[in-house]
C-alpha cells in the first residue's frame, strides 16, 4: 500500500474493522486522558471536586474530538468521488487519498469510479491531535475558572459555639447598671484564670451573654457565674432526693414571702410539714399530702425554713438548685444543698467564708497526680479554719448523724458555691497551715474555683435562661 499526503507529509492513520472498534477507541481515549488531567488538576486546584469537573470536561471533548475525527466511506463519498478522477490507477492497486486533512478512507479505484463498499472506519493523527488540544483547553477553561473565582480555596467548616445567655438579679439597694459592668469585668477575670475561651459581653437590659467554642454543658458556666461567696460548713446530715421535673419559671413581678408559700400549698400540707421532727419517708402515708411543696418555685422554695426544706421529700434537689444565690448566703443560718444533683445536704451555719482566705491555686497534686485547690488563710481566718477541723474531726457534740460521717467516721464539711457543694471532703486531723480542697476537679474546674475565691464576690445574682448551640 502506498500513502499520499497532499503537502508531501506521510500520515499513519487508524483503520478499525466497524464502527463500533472506533467508538471502543475514542471512550478508551477519553478515559485516559480524563485521567491525567483529573491529576493533574488535582495538584493545581487542591480541591478533588474541581479536579473531577475538569476531567469530565476533557471526557467529552476527546470523545466529540474522536467522534469527530472518524468519518464513514458514506459519509464523504462525494468527496472521494471527486478526488478520484485525477487518480490513475490500475484496479488492483490500492491508494490512500488525503488533502492533508485530518481524516483519510480507502477507496478501490475501478474504472474511475471508487468502490466504496469497504465499510472500515480510520482516524487519522491529526484528529486525534485536535481532540486532545480541545481537551486540554476545556479541562485548562474550567480549572481557571475554579482559581480565578477563589472556588478551589477550601471552605473552612463553620465552628460550633454555645452561647449561654444569662440574665442578673440585683439586691435592694444596688444598681443594676452598675453591677452588670463590674460582674462582666469579674467573669472575664475568671475565665482567663481558668483557661476558659470565652466571650463575655453584656446585652441589651439586664442580660450578658457568654459565647464558648463548641458544645458545651451548663455545668462549667453555672460555676463560672456563681456569686463567687465560698462558704464553708459542716455537714450535718444526707438524704436522697427525689426525681422531680425542672420547677416553674419564676415570675419576677411577684415577690415570694411565707405567706404566700402558706396559701399554695394549703393549710394541710402546711401543717404537717411544721411538724415534722426529721426527713419524712417518701413512702410514708403523708407523704402524699406534700405533694403541693413539690409544685413550688425555687424562690418560694427559698424562703422556707431550712429544715422543713431538708425533711420534706417533695422539695427536691431540682427546686434547691433554682433558688436565687442571694437568699441562701446569710452565713448565720443553716442551709439545705444538693451534692452531684441527687444528694439533699443539711449544713450547719458558715464558720469559715472567702474572705477569710488570703489566697487560692488550682494545682495538681504530684504525690496523687489529681487536680486541687490549695488554700492559704489570713491569720484570723486560720484560726477559723482551725476550729472548724477540729470539730469536724471530733464530731463535736454529735451534730453529725450517720448519713453525714464519711468512711472513717468522721465529720465531711462542704465546700458551698452559692448553693452548689463543689467538695465535701471528710476532715482526718486538724488542719493548721495551708489546706487543700479535694473533688472530682479538672484542671479548670480547680482553677475556676481558685479564681472565684480569689476575684471577689460578684456584685449582682446571675442565672441561665438559654444556652442554645449555633454556628458561625
Amino acid at each position: 500500500m502506498v500513502g499520499f499526503l497532499g503537502e508531501g507529509r506521510l500520515m499513519a492513520p487508524i483503520q478499525f474493522g466497524s464502527r463500533r472498534a472506533a467508538h471502543l477507541f475514542a471512550a478508551g481515549g477519553a478515559v485516559v486522558l480524563s485521567a491525567i488531567v483529573g491529576i493533574v488538576g488535582n495538584f493545581l486546584v487542591n480541591r478533588w471536586q474541581w479536579s473531577l469537573a475538569a476531567a469530565f470536561v476533557c471526557l467529552v471533548a476527546v470523545w466529540v474530538g474522536l467522534e469527530l475525527a472518524s468519518r464513514t466511506p458514506e459519509a464523504n463519498s462525494d468527496f472521494f468521488s471527486e478526488q478520484a478522477s485525477s487518480v490513475q490507477s490500475s484496479q488492483s492497486r490500492s491508494v490512500y487519498i488525503s488533502t492533508g486533512g485530518d481524516f483519510e478512507n480507502r477507496g478501490v479505484v475501478a474504472g474511475g469510479d471508487v468502490d466504496m463498499s469497504d465499510r472500515s472506519v480510520r482516524i487519522g493523527t491529526g484528529g486525534i491531535a485536535v481532540a486532545a488540544v480541545i481537551a486540554v483547553l476545556a479541562a485548562g477553561g474550567t480549572i481557571g475558572v475554579a482559581k480565578g473565582s477563589g472556588l478551589d480555596e477550601p471552605r473552612t467548616p463553620k465552628a460550633v459555639h454555645t452561647q449561654f445567655i444569662v440574665r442578673a438579679t440585683a439586691p435592694a439597694g444596688v444598681s443594676p447598671q452598675d453591677a452588670i459592668e463590674r460582674a462582666v469585668q469579674i467573669l472575664r477575670a475568671r475565665a482567663q484564670a481558668a483557661g476558659i475561651a470565652a466571650e463575655i459581653m453584656r446585652m441589651d437590659g439586664e442580660t450578658i451573654m457568654i459565647d464558648i467554642a463548641g458544645e458545651v454543658t451548663e455545668g462549667p458556666v453555672r460555676q463560672l457565674i456563681a456569686t463567687g461567696s465560698i462558704q464553708f460548713r459542716k455537714i450535718l446530715g444526707v438524704i436522697h432526693s427525689a426525681e422531680g421535673t425542672s420547677p416553674p419559671a419564676v415570675d419576677h413581678n411577684n415577690v415570694a414571702n411565707v405567706s404566700t408559700v402558706r396559701s399554695k400549698v394549703g393549710a394541710e400540707a402546711w401543717a404537717i410539714a411544721e411538724n415534722l421532727e426529721g426527713p419524712l419517708d417518701p413512702a410514708a402515708a403523708d407523704a402524699d399530702a406534700l405533694e403541693p411543696f413539690g409544685r413550688l418555685t425555687g424562690a418560694e422554695v427559698a424562703v422556707l425554713d431550712p429544715t422543713m426544706q431538708f425533711n420534706v421529700p417533695t422539695i427536691t434537689c431540682a427546686q434547691l438548685s433554682s433558688r436565687p444565690a442571694n437568699l441562701v448566703h446569710d452565713p448565720s443560718r443553716r442551709v439545705v444543698a444538693c451534692e452531684f444533683g441527687v444528694a439533699k445536704t443539711l449544713l450547719d451555719v458558715a464558720k469559715v467564708l472567702s474572705t477569710d482566705v488570703k489566697s487560692a491555686r488550682g494545682e495538681r497534686d504530684q504525690s496523687h497526680g489529681v487536680w486541687v485547690v490549695s488554700l492559704d488563710f489570713t491569720d484570723s481566718g486560720q484560726g477559723k479554719w482551725t476550729n472548724l477541723t477540729w470539730e469536724a474531726f471530733n464530731n463535736e457534740g454529735q451534730e453529725c448523724d450517720a448519713s453525714a460521717l464519711g468512711d472513717e467516721g468522721r465529720c465531711r464539711v462542704a465546700i458551698l458555691s452559692d448553693h452548689e457543694i463543689v467538695s465535701s471532703p471528710q476532715i482526718q486531723g486538724v488542719l493548721t497551715g495551708t489546706s487543700q480542697i479535694t473533688g472530682s476537679f479538672g484542671e479548670s474546674e480547680a482553677k475556676l474555683l481558685a479564681g472565684q475565691i480569689n476575684l471577689g464576690v460578684l456584685p449582682i445574682g446571675l442565672r441561665i435562661d438559654a444556652f442554645p448551640v449555633v454556628r458561625k
